[in-house]
This record gives structure tokens, C-alpha cells and sequence, in this order.
């Protein structure tokens, strides 16, 4: 992970210099081009990709390829740049895939698995070749940089081009030793004594020799206790190693030691690596008793705690954790007390104790736990009186609490839905009165409210309690009320009004004024008291009648209404019937509303009849 860092750096650093650049205000963006990279910075970031390479670290290498192929730049300069990128991902891939095949390969030639070592030696042939292809492909591309942009990325190309002549090294060198003829081996191991105690030595010895019973002489055996390398040894002229070994301060019961040959130098080609069997080593230590016991094992948050613990092992200091702390108790021939403090913060609950003695030598490491149940002193809301609220008019709550113990310190709270929280002053009375003011928006009816009691005294709980109060808004209720009597008193104004027009005689109609070559038509009477005012929409809309009753031959009667004769006329005006459905509104408003309406409106709609029935007044 750590020789990633550096290239993943390089990765948030190309994101940063070659992002793509703000757009200028009132510049169009299709006409913006991005800006040609830096030739510096390009070549400080191949100098990085050519460590990375060198260092073996591809994938370090592929994420900063990867960046690099998201940069900015001319459509014609960015090709440029992206084949050459892309070449350079590639062609980590390949080595990858060369560095792991050979690898491998060796593993099974050493370990006598020819065929095996032969498909995957196969595979490291293939994949150098194609890096190969792909570094003439990069080189030239990395002239064609060099031309354009003067950057230099020599430094990759030279390090890629070593980098491939050591794996076709390394790969030669694997098929040497595929072709060696490696003779086995074979690696004994024992230990003298195989039960010890912790700390102690013990005595391990073996022979290194061949399949054929011939010793190896003058060879690094390395052994291994425990799962570490703890020795190593050289064999004499017979094969013998032997080596004092350490016994670790392990406490369990039993641990493993085997020996392990690795040929080396010309032995690479000549031997094969072997391992010896494991041997088993019984560890013996004493494991301490220890006792822990408190009292009392029930108690409130701030009360203190005595702790006795006992340990058969001499052990002068004992780490006792309780409450996410760690103190420390000193032992007296085997004994030691301690008193703690349950702090005033916890919660309700049970809480484990521990006592534990450090490892010392021989002596394991041991421990004891105990439990201790902290439980807090009850509050409870015993009586509530709530009256009825009538915002924005100020209330009173009376409220009596008990109390598991001695009255403590506390605040009341009182919530109500649609009003605002009240908190009453610090009290310590048994009943408390709780004054409240709803807001004057708290609707009428029945609220649930709810009141709380919080101790000041950390040993208690706090205590809830809910409630229901009658509500009656007084303000609202008239704004109610105001409301209905006015809506009732305009209802019936108005259905007097269409009720008393409704009622009135009808007038003779006047008689009609000849025309020449026109149908002689039936005037209706204008109503007596709107031709005494002179009303000029009323004389409006009998001119429009007048038009009408002229092209339709229908004729308004004295019972009809306005509504009823625009019903009767409108099929026969065609194109005319909506100037005067729109004529009859403005004279509906008028009369029957009493509304004021727009003379020259008016006037202007009857002169559009007119002109559209063809009829002249």
C-alpha cells in the first residue's frame, strides 16, 4: 500500500492541473478551446511512471495511466496524448502479467512440477512478446510527444526498456532451470526436550541429506518456532546443523518448530528446497486463581463501589477496568481493596468489572470479572390537575410528584400541540403549579400534552406523563362567528334583490318605429323606474334587443328574463349570439346585481352586433 501513495498523488495532482477550465463569463463555450498541457509538468509525471515501473508498482502505474487519459487539451493534441497513454497502461498490464507467470514458474520448477512450470513459463513467453510490440509502438509515439509538445519521456521508455530485459533474464533463467536435473533433499528435525518452560532453551539438531542418503554440507538451514524464524544454522561435512532455540513467552499449551532448506547461488540448479517435519514443544507456566468480589452489587450512579480481590501468585499489582477506566490495586500477601466511584453520568444498567494480573515470567497472565447493576431512584407525577385553556388567556397546572427518597431539585416541563414549550423554575416541593400561556393560534377542542419532570439530582429518573385539556379558543371563535354573519347576511341580500325584480309589473311596450323594407317588430317596455334614471346600460342593451328582434323576427316578451330570451335568440345569431350572450352578462351585472359596468364596453359590443347582424338602429 505504501508504494502506492506516491503514484496515487500523481493521480490527484493530474486531475487538478489538467481538469478541464472554468468557462469565462460571456464566453461561449463551443468557441472556448481547452490549453495545450504543460511540456514540465508532462515530464515530471513520466519521470514518477518510469519509478513506478522500475519499483515493479503496476498498479500504482495503471491508476495514474488511467488519470492521465481524462486530460485537457486540443481535439488533435489529445489524440496525441491518449494513444500514448493508453500505450503505457497497456503495456503495465503485460509486464504484470510477465512478473507473475515467472514468478510462478520458478515456484513449480523448484518444487519439481515441470509440466506445470512449462504452461505458465508458456504464458510469460506470450505476454513479454506482447509488451514487446507494444514498447516499439509507445517509443515511437513518445518521439512524436517529444516533437510536439517538448515534453520528454525518455526516462519512461528507457525504464520500460530495461524492465523488459529483466524478465526476458528472469526468463532464461527459469528455463535453465527447468532443463537442471535437481536433486532432492531431505531435512530432519528434533528437539531436546520436547516439554519446557516459557522463557527456557531447548536443544533442536537434524541432518541435511539427499535422496540417496548422501549429506549436503556447509548449507543454510533456517528454523522456525512458534511460526517465526528464530535460528539459523550451517550444516557440517555430514550434514548435522544443530541450534539453541528460544521458548517464547507463549502461553498456551503446546507450539511448532519445523526447519526449512532454500538452495541459493549455484544450488539453486542443483537442489531442491525442502522442509522438515514439525515437532511439537509442550510449554509449561503457571496460570494465577484469582477472586473478585464487590459490594454492594446494586447501586446509584455517584455511590462508591468496594472491590476485594484475592491471587494465588505473587503478584504485587493488579489492573482492575470498571466504567471505561483503568486503576490499578496494589496486593498485600495475596490481597487487595479498592473503592470506585460510579460516575453521576451512566446510564441504567449492568456493568462487568475485571481483574486481571500481568504475565511475569512464568507466570501467565490471568483474570476475574464481576457485575454490578446501577438502577437509578424513581420520580413519579402522583396528581395532575389540568383546567380547560382558553388562549391566549394565561392557565394554571397543578401537579404533585413522589419521590423514592428525599424531594431533589428538579424543572417541570409542559408541552402542548400548536403552543409553545413552558418550563417552570427550579423547584423542590412535592406539588408545583405550572403557569402556561397557549399561543393564540391553539385550536379548540382537546390537546394531548404532555409534562415532564427532570431531576437535578443524578440518581433519580426523570418521570413523564401525559394529559388531555379541553380547549376553547375564544378569539377564533368570533373570527368564526364574524365570518358565518357576514356570509349569511350577503346570501340574503342578494336573494331579496333577484326576488323583488323579480316581482315587478311589467310596462307596455313602446311602439315599434317604422323602417323602411324592415319587418315591424315588437319593442319591449323598459322597467318605469330605470327609464326615470336613465340608466345608460340599460339603454345599451334594449338597443341590442332592438337589433336582434330585427334579424331573428323573435320577440322579447314582457315575462321573459334576460337569461330566457339570450336562450331563445342565440341559435338563429350565429356568429353574432357570443357579442350578445357578453351583452346580456354586462346588463345582468347591472340590473340584477346592481354592479358597476363599462358604458363604452358596452357601447363598443352593441356597435360590433350591429355590424355583424347587418341591422341598423
Amino acid at each position: 500500500m505504501r508504494k502506492l501513495l506516491p503514484l496515487v498523488f500523481l493521480a490527484i495532482l493530474l486531475a487538478q492541473a489538467f481538469s478541464q477550465p472554468t468557462i469565462p463569463r460571456h464566453v461561449n463555450p463551443e468557441q472556448l478551446k481547452p490549453p495545450i498541457p504543460d511540456p514540465a509538468i508532462l515530464t515530471a509525471i513520466y519521470e514518477e511512471l518510469s519509478k513506478g515501473f522500475l519499483a515493479e508498482n503496476f498498479s500504482g502505474v495503471n491508476i495514474a495511466a488511467l488519470s492521465l487519459l481524462n486530460l485537457s487539451a486540443p481535439s488533435d493534441v489529445k489524440f496525441m496524448l491518449d494513444r500514448f497513454h493508453s500505450l503505457v497502461q497497456q503495456e503495465g498490464v503485460f509486464l504484470n502479467y510477465s512478473r507473475t507467470s515467472l514468478e510462478i514458474a520458478k515456484q513449480l520448477a523448484l518444487q519439481g512440477n515441470i509440466t506445470e512450470a512449462l504452461a505458465y513459463l508458456e504464458n510469460a513467453s506470450l505476454y513479454l512478446a506482447r509488451a514487446n510490440i507494444t514498447y516499439l509502438s509507445l517509443a515511437d509515439a513518445a518521439r512524436t510527444i517529444k516533437g510536439r509538445l517538448n515534453a520528454e519521456p525518455s526516462s519512461l521508455t528507457l525504464s520500460l526498456a530495461k524492465l523488459i530485459a529483466t524478465y526476458f533474464q528472469r526468463l532464461s533463467e527459469t528455463g535453465q532451470l527447468l532443463k537442471a536435473k535437481l536433486t532432492r533433499t531431505n531435512l530432519t528435525l528434533s528437539i531436546t526436550p520436547t516439554t519446557a518452560w516459557v522463557g527456557s532453551s531447548v536443544h533442536a539438531y537434524g541432518y541435511l541429506l539427499t535422496d540417496k542418503g548422501e549429506p549436503l554440507s556447509f548449507k543454510n538451514i533456517i528454523l522456525i518456532l512458534d511460526g517465526k524464524q528464530v535460528a539459523e544454522a550451517i550444516t557440517n561435512e555430514e550434514g548435522y546443523y544443530s541450534s539453541e532455540l528460544q521458548v517464547p513467552y507463549t502461553y498456551v499449551e503446546k507450539i511448532y518448530a519445523y526447519a526449512i532448506y532454500l538452495p541459493t547461488g549455484n544450488d539453486t540448479y542443483s537442489y531442491k528446497p525442502t522442509t522438515s517435519s514439525n515437532v511439537t514443544v509442550n510449554l509449561l507456566f503457571t496460570r494465577p486463581s484469582i477472586n473478585l468480589s464487590i459490594y454492594p452489587n446494586v447501586a446509584l450512579p455517584g455511590d462508591e463501589i468496594k472491590l476485594n480481590v484475592s491471587i494465588d501468585a505473587p503478584i504485587t499489582t493488579l489492573d482492575i477496568y470498571a466504567f471505561g477506566e483503568c486503576f490499578q490495586a496494589n496486593t498485600i500477601n495475596g490481597s487487595a481493596s479498592l473503592a470506585i466511584s460510579i460516575p453521576v453520568n451512566v446510564t441504567e444498567g449492568t456493568y462487568m468489572i475485571i481483574a486481571s494480573s500481568p504475565a511475569n515470567g512464568t507466570i501467565a497472565p490471568a483474570s476475574a470479572n464481576a457485575t454490578v447493576t446501577v438502577r437509578k431512584l424513581t420520580l413519579i407525577v402522583s396528581q395532575l390537575q389540568v383546567p380547560t385553556l382558553l388562549p391566549p388567556l394565561p392557565s394554571t397546572i397543578n401537579a404533585c410528584l413522589s419521590f423514592e427518597k428525599e424531594p431533589i431539585p428538579y424543572t417541570v416541563e409542559v408541552s402542548i400541540p400548536s403552543a409553545s414549550v413552558y418550563v417552570a423554575k427550579n423547584s423542590t416541593d412535592s406539588c408545583v403549579q405550572i403557569e402556561i400561556t397557549p399561543g393564540i393560534l391553539t385550536p379548540t377542542g382537546t390537546l394531548e400534552g404532555t409534562i415532564t419532570i427532570q431531576p437535578l439530582d443524578p440518581r433519580y429518573k426523570p418521570a413523564q406523563a401525559k394529559f388531555q385539556a379541553s380547549s376553547f379558543n375564544i378569539i377564533l371563535s368570533l373570527i368564526a362567528l364574524a365570518l358565518v354573519l357576514a356570509t349569511l347576511s350577503v346570501y340574503i341580500k342578494t336573494a331579496r334583490r333577484k326576488q323583488v325584480l323579480k316581482e315587478k309589473p311589467a310596462v307596455k311596450p313602446a311602439q315599434p318605429i317604422p323602417a323602411p323594407e324592415q319587418p315591424q317588430v315588437e319593442v319591449v317596455e323598459i322597467p318605469q323606474e330605470l327609464v326615470e334614471a336613465g340608466d345608460p346600460v340599460v339603454r345599451e342593451y334594449f338597443k341590442a334587443v332592438k337589433l336582434v328582434e330585427s334579424a331573428t323576427g323573435i320577440k322579447m316578451k314582457p315575462s321573459h328574463t334576460i337569461s330566457e330570451y339570450l336562450y331563445e335568440a342565440s341559435s338563429h345569431l350565429g356568429r353574432a349570439a357570443e357579442m350578445f350572450k357578453e351583452i346580456s352578462r354586462l346588463a345582468e351585472d347591472r340590473i340584477y346585481g346592481d354592479m358597476e359596468v363599462n358604458v363604452n364596453q358596452l357601447k363598443a359590443l352593441v356597435m360590433m352586433l350591429e355590424n355583424a347582424l347587418g341591422q341598423k338602429l
